[in-house]
C-alpha cells in the first residue's frame, strides 16, 4: 500500500532525464520508498525541512543528492 503519489516538478524531472539508466533506476527506488513512506521516511532516506516539506537524500556514485519534497496535507510528494 502506498501512502500518495509523488509528482515531479519540471526541473527534477529534466535533472533525472539527463541522468544515465542506472543513476535514473536508484532515483526511483528512493521516489518509490517516498511513495509507500511518506512523511514516515526518516533520515538517512529524508530529512526534515519545514513541517511535512522534506528533503529526500540518496546517493548517486560517492556524490550526496538531495531533493526537496512538499506534502501538502491530504496530497502527495512533489519532488
Amino acid at each position: 500500500m502506498t501512502w500518495g503519489g509523488v509528482e515531479l516538478e519540471p526541473e527534477a524531472e529534466q535533472w533525472l532525464l539527463g541522468l544515465s539508466a542506472g543513476h535514473r533506476g536508484t532515483v526511483a527506488f528512493y521516489v518509490d520508498l517516498l511513495a509507500v513512506r511518506g512523511p514516515l521516511l526518516t533520515e538517512p532516506y529524508s530529512r526534515e525541512l519545514d513541517g511535512k516539506l522534506r528533503e529526500l537524500r540518496f546517493h548517486l556514485d560517492s556524490t550526496r543528492s538531495a531533493s526537496p519534497t512538499g506534502s501538502p496535507p491530504g496530497a502527495g510528494s512533489s519532488c
